[in-house]
């Protein structure tokens, strides 16, 4: 779902979070650097503008890709930084060539939910392939460090670094 009208702020998370109840109960929400921006933004917005969805949002199990791999020392990702837009295509992934980045869309949607009109108007089908993009690529992300879990319990290797113990246990948990 897409909402195009900066006032109706809670149609597409009242949409997510309705799928969320009825079908992904038993699903982990997978973020890539969630716990420092997507989970606290969108905890934000459920308090704000879908109340009866808290408690769904609650006891959702969410997962950050970005926390478990660098923050807990699981999993050494290749890229220039750690940044997902690095990692992906380091990984064989090949994005769709939109051009926009997660802060250029979040600063044009601020802009345009400042001021509406055709000056600020954003190149929706543009934007809408960015954004699957981007998933796609979490996700591609996400399937090559399982693969690799996997190869490595093959072995006899271990992926999690002995340093720290991650609370987010292993990819084959989620």
């Amino acid at each position: 779902v897409i909402e195009a009208d900066p006032e109706q702020p809670a149609v597409a998370l009242r949409a997510f979070l309705d799928w969320l109840a009825e079908f992904g109960q038993n699903r982990p929400v997978v973020a890539y650097n969630g716990w420092n921006f997507d989970f606290p933004v969108i905890e934000e917005h459920v308090d704000e503008h879908c109340p009866e969805h808290t408690e769904t949002w609650a006891n959702a199990t969410k997962f950050d890709l970005y926390y478990w791999a660098i923050i807990k020392n699981n999993a050494l990702l290749p890229g220039i930084t750690n940044k997902l837009e690095d990692v992906a295509p380091a990984l064989g992934w090949e994005d769709s060539e939109t051009g926009l980045t997660g802060r250029a869309v979040g600063r044009r949607f601020q802009q345009y939910a400042e001021n509406p009109g055709p000056e600020t108007e954003l190149e929706w089908e543009r934007h809408k392939r960015y954004c699957e993009d981007d998933v796609r690529a979490l996700a591609h992300v996400y399937e090559r460090i399982s693969e690799t879990e996997k190869l490595m319990a093959q072995t006899g290797e271990s992926t999690q670094s002995t340093r720290t113990e991650s609370a987010q246990g292993t990819l084959a948990d989620f």
